[in-house]
């Protein structure tokens, strides 16, 4: 187990390390903690710094440290590493910020001088095992609540799935980003922006390819195709569908769409994450989509 400690008060730390020590020397705790790798700080701005380049599964933070008090600490333990279980060390039986540090999403709140190893060990056993809840349960809900397609774990599960059937069928895959460009404004229309891509995007691809919503206006297609096939039949009609959109809705914002592509054939080894990286970085190559012109529009779809 990876645990930062964050503390500025040498003796408040010296008690922290020493329960610390005798959880991993007891039997009773060695069942879910075999070792424990500890970093000791005693600065936020340092801790901030060093979460920013690697991962810990604890973050044991007290709330009076030189350069930030009160629940200064948690907020931007939380904001620089979510995944970390937080739990704050409190001073002098401070049950207003105990509350407070909960509601803000400190895993546990243990009052320095209740700090010994039992405590500290419970505290830390059901830190982590909330945690691991909490992934697994998003790992599994896979779907965007607004627009029904997948979301970015489910477009990694289903197009991972995909990409392996691809190899066994030798057909070539194409990931298609789109981002939606343009003002702000269009998010407030109705239906909003990315419902209505969404919807142009299930009418433009095949039923069979898996579409996903990645972030709030970016949008994953992934398209297997045989030999001599791409993906140009589709992009043709996803920007026809845009053109037609802000023609029959002039005077409303329009929807502007950034597109980008990555493929490889059959034999590629690429992960659906490089593909996707690829893609996206072609996206940021490229101009917004001009709209078609209405007589190239009527061939792309011929």
């Amino acid at each position: 187990m990876k645990i930062l400690l964050l503390e500025g008060n040498p003796d408040d730390a010296a008690l922290a390390k020493e329960a610390l020590l005798e959880i991993e020397e007891s039997r009773r705790w060695r069942r879910w903690v075999r070792h424990i790798d500890l970093v000791h700080l005693e600065r936020l701005e340092d801790a901030t710094a060093v979460l920013a380049q690697e991962p810990f599964d604890v973050v044991l933070a007290g709330d009076a440290l030189p350069d930030a008090c009160g629940l200064a600490p948690l907020l931007s333990l939380r904001a620089q590493a979510p995944e970390a279980a937080v739990i704050l060390l409190i001073s002098g039986g401070d049950d207003a910020l105990a509350v407070s540090a909960i509601r803000e999403g400190a895993e546990d709140c243990i009052p320095k001088e209740e700090l010994d190893c039992a405590p500290l060990a419970r505290a830390l056993r059901n830190a982590v095992e909330r945690r691991r809840r909490a992934a697994a349960l998003r790992s599994v809900i896979l779907l965007d609540a607004e627009t029904g397609l997948y979301n970015r774990n489910g477009f990694m599960v289903a197009a991972g799935r995909d990409r392996k059937l691809a190899r066994r069928l030798r057909r070539s895959a194409s990931l298609v980003v789109a981002a939606l460009g343009g003002a702000d404004q269009a998010m407030d229309a109705a239906p909003p922006a990315p419902v209505e891509l969404a919807e142009i995007l299930r009418l433009s691809f095949p039923d069979t390819d898996v579409i996903a919503r990645l972030e709030a206006r970016r949008f994953a297609v992934l398209s297997l195709c045989g030999e001599g096939e791409d993906v140009s039949a589709p992009l043709a009609a996803l920007r026809r569908r845009v053109w037609l959109r802000n023609r029959r809705r002039r005077g409303e914002p329009p929807l502007s769409v950034q597109v980008g592509t990555a493929s490889q054939g059959p034999s590629g080894d690429l992960s659906i994450e490089e593909l996707l990286d690829l893609a996206q970085s072609s996206l940021c190559e490229n101009r917004p989509s001009e709209p078609l012109a209405p007589d190239r529009a009527r061939r792309a779809s011929a």
